[in-house]
């Protein structure tokens, strides 16, 4: 595994592994207080994501750390940004710890993409998921 780091902040960590052309997105416990800060937070990211052939790599976006929040208001502000984070990987894998953030990534998964799309509670499974296994 040949993980590069592309991203650091508060509210994300973003490595590219080349060998596998995985890009995993790692978010991390603050919440986004605004829709401001989401836009602050995700616009880096957006970044990265975008310098990238997307339809050649997979992402996984592991949410273990996060803290979930189901407010309809928060959603929908962060839906765009959520959607444009995951929009043409090749598969995306979405890594979650509890019953409930299966639940709501599963729910958010149904209306952000098609096709291609997974969430987890167990990073291997994840893992082999991206891999096509």
């Amino acid at each position: 595994m040949a993980l590069v780091r592309r991203h650091a902040s508060d509210w994300f960590e973003v490595d590219i592994d080349r060998d596998a052309r995985r890009v995993i997105v790692r978010r991390l416990p603050p919440l986004f207080r605004s829709q401001a800060d989401a836009e602050l937070a995700c616009t880096p990211v957006l970044d990265v994501l975008d310098a990238i052939d997307r339809a050649t790599h997979t992402l996984m976006m592991d949410v273990r750390l996060a803290r979930g929040v189901n407010d309809p208001e928060y959603e929908a502000w962060y839906a765009p940004l959520r959607r444009e984070i995951v929009r043409d990987f090749r598969r995306v894998a979405i890594v979650v710890r509890s019953a409930s953030g299966w639940l709501q990534a599963q729910r958010l998964a149904s209306v952000d993409r098609d096709e291609g799309f997974r969430v987890f509670d167990d990073l291997a499974r994840a893992e082999r998921y991206l891999d096509g296994r």
